[in-house]
């Protein structure tokens, strides 16, 4: 038995109760190879989930379904109703297996198929975030219900309507690439901390330090720009940035998407 039989043979077994053609799968693991994406025997059970699905494998799409409901729980910031939830595993789920160019079609199986669904969850998620976004974006930087309990907050955001999302996508922008590309990979794509020293070649410790450092450089930088747009005292922009803080993945998420890798 060859060894790219061995992949195949264990990926079956895991999903006994799915049909995945031998050749089909051994397609499909040579087209990663000759692409260098070098997909891992580990992830090879997901690769053979993905092509069930591709082919329209009922057990298989049920499978993958239960799947993408799971990773509902890791998108609770997101304050999702029980429609939009329901709205985005259906939404996802069609862009998963239908069109010219199904999205699970780009799976590479070198990492889990959980973590790459919850990165087109996390997007999709951004997406219907955007499409409701309130005209009000000072919602989106400090909560919508950020300020109760705060009366003082929500009097500064009635004032200066407008005034801390905007600093904050200057803050945003003020960042270096690097630093930029780094909030976005870890909170847009939603790479850990693990992900990311093995994208950089480095050691967690020193993400983990650059991590803090990008997020201190981002706060800080919101201070001083809602500081000198407002001219309100440091104990109500105090208060305001402690917000900006609470909130800061959703936040970082939602501007990054708007405003892409790298800009």
């Amino acid at each position: 038995m060859s060894s790219l039989d061995a992949v195949y043979a264990a990926a079956a077994e895991q999903f006994s109760g799915l049909a995945v053609p031998t050749q089909r799968f051994h397609a499909a693991w040579r087209r990663l190879c000759d692409s260098g994406e070098s997909p891992s025997p580990a992830h090879a059970g997901d690769l053979y989930l993905a092509l069930a699905c591709l082919d329209g494998d009922a057990a298989g799409l049920a499978t993958l379904e239960q799947r993408l409901r799971r990773q509902l729980g890791q998108l609770a910031r997101f304050r999702l109703s029980d429609d939009e939830a329901r709205t985005l595993v259906a939404e996802t789920l069609a862009s998963l297996v239908t069109g010219a160019h199904p999205r699970l079609s780009r799976y590479s199986a070198r990492g889990p198929l959980d973590a790459w669904l919850g990165v087109l969850l996390t997007r999709q998620a951004l997406s219907l975030r955007t499409a409701r976004a309130p005209e009000d974006l000072d919602e989106v930087v400090l909560g919508s219900q950020a300020s109760e309990g705060v009366p003082e907050v929500e009097l500064l955001k009635q004032r200066f309507r407008g005034v801390f999302s905007d600093a904050f996508k200057s803050a945003i922008a003020a960042l270096d690439v690097k630093q930029r590309n780094l909030l976005r990979q870890h909170y847009l794509d939603g790479l850990t901390l693990e992900e990311l020293a093995l994208l950089y070649r480095v050691h967690r410790a020193t993400v983990a330090r650059n991590l803090a450092e990008a997020r201190t450089t981002l706060l800080e930088r919101t201070r001083d720009e809602v500081a000198q747009r407002t001219a309100i005292g440091r104990l109500e922009v105090d208060s305001i940035v402690r917000l900006v803080q609470s909130h800061l993945d959703v936040s970082a998420a939602f501007f990054l998407n708007r405003t892409g890798a790298g800009s």
